[in-house]
């Protein structure tokens, strides 16, 4: 029967190491990255975008005739729904 316990322990082993040896891999490139010539170009873009698109994020106002638009009519189906219990709603 076979040893279930060393091959559990062997895997988890090589695959531990794979792991590290990918994250060396990652943090070495991640240093070129940042160490790199081009990154303070690619800042400048990003920055630039970033404050472009938050100069066009800007609230507009309504339109004069649809201020307020919402609270007249709910005032107004008030006012239909008290002419409706009073008895004076729509006759046919």
């Amino acid at each position: 029967m076979p040893d279930y316990k060393t091959m559990y322990l062997t895997l988890f082993n090589r695959v531990t190491d794979v792991i590290l040896e990918l994250q060396r891999a990652q943090r070495e490139t991640e240093r070129l990255y940042i160490n790199g010539p081009e990154l303070d170009a690619v800042l400048r873009d990003v920055n630039s975008a970033a404050a472009d698109a938050a100069g066009g994020l800007k609230k507009r106002k309504r339109p004069p005739e649809k201020r307020g638009s919402i609270r007249r009519k709910r005032r107004e189906s008030g006012k239909l729904r008290a002419a409706w219990k009073a008895g004076e709603g729509r006759k046919r």
